[in-house]
């Protein structure tokens, strides 16, 4: 059973407990002199008399610590109190990418391409500063409200420039997820990383893993299948995948480290250039109406557009003298926009240049209205209404 924090622990205000892993409990925590909700992780008292796991849950924290990433889990401090030591971590609102993956099912190959893309510069950070995560999986991927992207956990990350605390021979890490030189303790390198990158990649898209734990058909041993590369093709498994992602995918689960990618700075690279360079701000736009939009709520009676306060005022101003003909003509307008936020990026650029002049359109006809649809809220609630984003 987790124990049960006291109210206030150190500098913090302790909320509630958020979950428990292998090294320790996760507790919601207040900062008050900053105003501010934290993440206190607290090692497991059972493990506290042991020097070797409070030395890695030291390496843990002094790891993240020298990582400063929007798409890396910010450290923010480490202390002992009372015998315990804690580490103070950045708090994500939001879900984990496991949880996303099993209430989603499967995500749509561009939203999963954009969630690997926010991976893929936090790994690039993470690997320049020369450490090779090693547990890279979906629950150790954050996905926050706002649609960003970090990578979380660093316990048994690897220092390539500090002494080793795994021994060789011995096996780390989470099948199956585990590349062949995880699983057989041999040296590993950012290709490790890669091939965790690949299996994640597959599962967002087809839904499940290329390596399942259990062969139900064939009784092959998980190790012999990952050493060989024995998996249900991406273009099987989920045939609307592009060709491009489905070698990408490929390469990086090669099962000889060297037949991979070289780095990850190449697939970030790559991957840019097939999803026409989105900027991180629209990336994180984009995931976060795909996941956690639902600004159109259904009640029994009736339905509620849920808007900010401030633009629900002017909307209401606007629509005062004639409400039912005023929202008529916002639903229209409404139309118009998201058909323009759908050119935008999720269909060509044939059809983006034709989103222009519908733009053109709204502009015209907008007025007050036209200004209050370019809000974030307003946008997403349009492409959720007529495209299902």
């Amino acid at each position: 059973m987790p124990r049960k924090l006291p109210a206030r622990v150190g500098n913090y205000d302790v909320s509630e407990l958020l979950g428990r892993g292998g090294m320790g409990e996760v507790y919601l925590a207040r900062q008050p002199e900053l105003a501010r909700d934290v993440v206190l992780k607290v090692l497991r008292r059972d493990h506290d008399e042991d020097p070797a796991r409070a030395d890695r849950f030291c390496r843990e924290a002094q790891t993240a610590a020298m990582i400063q990433h929007q798409n890396v889990v910010a450290v923010h401090d480490f202390f002992s109190w009372r015998r315990e030591y804690y580490i103070v971590q950045e708090y994500v609102q939001g879900e984990d990418l496991g949880t996303v993956i099993r209430r989603e099912g499967n995500l749509p190959w561009r939203i999963a391409a954009l969630i690997a893309l926010g991976m893929m510069r936090g790994l690039e950070e993470i690997h320049a500063r020369e450490v090779v995560h090693r547990d890279l999986k979906p629950p150790n991927v954050l996905i926050g409200q706002g649609g960003e992207v970090k990578i979380a956990d660093f316990g048994i990350a690897f220092d390539l420039t500090g002494p080793a605390l795994t021994r060789t021979g011995h096996a780390i890490g989470s099948p199956p997820y585990m590349s062949p030189e995880q699983m057989q303790g041999d040296t590993v390198d950012y290709r490790t990383d890669l091939f965790n990158l690949g299996v994640i990649i597959y599962e967002m898209v087809a839904g499940d893993v290329p390596f399942a734990a259990h062969d139900p058909v064939g009784g092959i041993g998980l190790l012999h299948r990952v050493k060989t590369g024995s998996y249900k093709p991406l273009g099987e498994a989920a045939p609307r995948t592009p060709r491009w992602l489905r070698k990408m995918v490929e390469s990086c689960l090669q099962p000889k480290a060297r037949k991979r990618p070289a780095d990850v700075v190449s697939l970030r690279r790559d991957l840019e250039r097939r999803l026409k360079s989105p900027s991180p701000a629209d990336a994180r736009d984009i995931i976060a109406n795909h996941l956690f939009d639902p600004v159109l709520l259904a009640s029994e009676k009736n339905e509620t557009i849920v808007i900010g306060e401030a633009e629900m005022e002017t909307l209401a101003r606007a629509g005062s003298k004639n409400p039912v003909r005023w929202w008529r003509h916002a639903l229209d307008v409404a139309a118009l926009a998201a058909v323009l936020v759908a050119g935008w990026w999720l269909f060509d650029a044939e059809i983006a240049s034709a989103g222009n002049e519908i733009g053109a359109e709204v502009g015209r006809q907008g007025g007050e209205i036209g200004r209050l649809l370019g809000s974030r809220s307003l946008l997403r609630f349009t492409g959720q209404l007529l495209f299902g984003l």
